[in-house]
C-alpha cells in the first residue's frame, strides 16, 4: 500500500507560529500492538493509525496516538491507569487539555481552540467572543477555520468515553455559532463503543445516532441545543462534525458542552435559544471590509 498523508493539509503563518502540526505519512506493516488493559482504540487507514481511549475511571499515560511508517511503530503504546477522578462532563473548553476532547484522525482538518475573534471576521463569519464569559471576556471556544478548506469538508472533535449509565435519564447541552453566508452543517452523534466510526457516519445509518443537525447561516448569536441521549447500553462518546460550506465564510464554533439529567435537562429545554426560522436580510456590517 502507499502511504497516506494524516493531518492538516495546510499551515498558515500567524505572528512567527504554525497555526497547526505538521502532518505525517503512515502506512501498515508494522508488528501488532500489544494489548491495552482498560482503554478502546479506534484504527485507521488499514491499522497504520491507532487512537486510544482509556474506560471511564482510568486516566490515560502517554501518547493517545501510535502510527506506523511502514515498517515500525512511532512509539510505544499508553497505558490506562486507575484513577478516582471522574471524566469530566462538563467543558468549557478554557484549559488546553479540552477536558479529555479529542479530534477524530480520520477527518479532513482539526478544531481550533481560540480566545478572540476569527481570523475571517472582518468578513462577517465566526464569532468574536466566547460563550462563557462573553464580549468583555477573552475565554475559549472551539471552532473551524473554513479558509484553505475544501466545500464538504469535515472537522470531528471526539468526547471521552462516557459510562453507559450517564445516558439514562440524561440529555446533551452545548452552545454553537453558525455566522457566515456560505454557511456548512453542524452535526452531533450520540457513538456507542461498539459501532465503528465509518458506520457511524454512513448515510444509512447516521441518522439512527444523530443528536442534533442544522444548516445554514443563523446569524452573529450563540444558541443553545438540548437533546435527549439514548440509553444504548453500552458506553459512548459525543462525537460533533463541522462541515465546511461553499467558501470561507463558514466558520462554525461551538462552547459549553455538559451532560445532564433530569431537572436540568428540563430546564435547559425550557431555557433554551433557537434561531429565528427566517434571518432578517441587513446591510449593516456587511460593507464595511478593511
Amino acid at each position: 500500500p502507499r502511504y497516506t498523508l494524516v493531518g492538516n493539509k495546510y499551515a498558515t503563518c500567524r505572528f512567527g507560529q504554525w497555526d497547526v502540526p505538521a502532518p505525517v505519512c503512515v502506512k501498515s506493516g508494522c508488528s501488532q500492538l500489544e494489548e491495552v488493559k482498560n482503554s478502546v482504540n479506534m484504527t485507521y487507514h488499514n491499522n497504520a493509525w491507532i487512537v486510544f481511549f482509556c474506560l471511564p475511571g482510568h486516566q490515560l499515560i502517554g501518547s493517545p496516538v501510535v502510527y506506523c511508517d511502514g515498517s515500525k511503530w512511532n512509539s510505544t503504546v499508553p497505558g490506562c491507569h486507575d484513577s478516582s477522578a471522574k471524566v469530566s462532563t462538563e467543558c468549557d473548553f478554557e484549559q488546553p487539555d479540552l477536558c479529555g476532547w479529542k479530534p477524530d484522525e480520520l477527518h479532513d482538518f482539526d478544531w481550533r481552540r481560540l480566545n478572540k475573534k476569527t481570523p475571517s471576521s472582518f468578513l462577517q463569519t465566526g464569532p468574536t467572543y466566547d460563550h462563557t464569559y462573553g464580549k468583555n471576556g477573552s475565554g475559549y471556544y472551539m471552532y473551524i477555520e473554513s479558509t484553505g478548506r475544501i466545500e464538504n469538508e469535515t472537522a470531528r472533535l471526539l468526547s471521552p468515553v462516557y459510562d453507559a449509565e450517564l445516558a439514562k435519564n440524561g440529555c446533551f447541552i452545548f452552545y454553537y455559532h453558525m455566522y457566515g453566508r456560505s454557511m456548512g452543517g453542524l452535526r452531533v452523534y450520540q457513538k456507542p463503543d461498539r459501532v465503528p466510526m465509518y458506520q457511524l457516519l454512513s448515510t444509512t445509518k447516521r441518522n439512527n445516532y444523530t443528536l442534533f443537525e442544522q444548516w445554514g447561516d443563523q446569524g452573529n448569536e450563540w444558541y443553545n441545543s438540548v437533546s435527549m441521549l439514548s440509553d444504548v447500553g453500552d458506553n459512548f462518546q459525543i462525537v460533533i462534525e463541522g462541515i465546511r460550506g461553499n467558501s470561507f465564510m463558514s466558520d462554525i464554533a461551538i462552547d459549553d458542552v455538559s451532560i445532564q439529567h433530569g431537572a436540568n435537562c428540563t430546564k435547559a429545554m425550557l431555557e433554551a435559544t433557537t434561531p429565528p426560522s427566517v434571518l432578517q436580510e441587513s446591510c449593516v456590517g456587511r460593507c464595511n471590509l478593511y
